[in-house]
């Protein structure tokens, strides 16, 4: 089953996540019964559309992080389409024993960036740490920042 992409080309609201469309966007409607309603009240034009539009042949430096998650998500969608049941259900069963794994050892929510520990860090206790590495901190005053300091210095090491 492809997913498939309309123009909106009157304001709709989609009742399943509550997010507004507004004309000029693309909207995909769950089913066919629902694709049809939309036409019938003149939200979606007939004609099935690319999601993506012009931005898809853009190169990627150029693109938003919002239309870099819309490319994404239409990826995914496709590839989504393209998969039985079953293998839905075996990825999300990965899915789940990886932030089971993730909760048992302590690491959930860090996305593996935390391996060294300097999240847990104060900001003197970075200062600190940067000063003993040789990690220029000029300009830096943010704990993100010293922190992306800190790894990037020992990643060039």
């Amino acid at each position: 089953m492809t997913m498939k992409h309309y123009p909106v080309i009157a304001e709709l609201v989609d009742e399943a996540s509550g997010k507004r469309f507004l004309p000029g966007e693309t909207f995909m409607p769950a089913n066919e019964k629902q694709r049809k309603r939309l036409v019938k009240a003149g939200c979606l034009g007939e004609d099935e559309v690319d999601p993506l539009g012009d931005i898809g042949d853009l190169p990627l430096g150029e693109l938003s992080r919002e239309h870099l998650e819309n490319i994404a998500f239409a990826i995914a969608r496709q590839q989504i389409a393209n998969v039985s049941d079953d293998e839905l259900r075996s990825g999300i069963a990965s899915h789940r024993e990886r932030q089971a794994a993730d909760h048992d050892s302590g690491n959930e929510g860090k996305g593996g960036d935390d391996a060294d520990g300097l999240d847990d860090n104060t900001v003197e206790q970075l200062k600190k740490l940067a000063e003993d590495e040789q990690v220029d901190l000029s300009g830096k005053t943010l704990k993100a920042d010293i922190v992306a300091a800190i790894r990037s210095k020992r990643g060039a090491a």
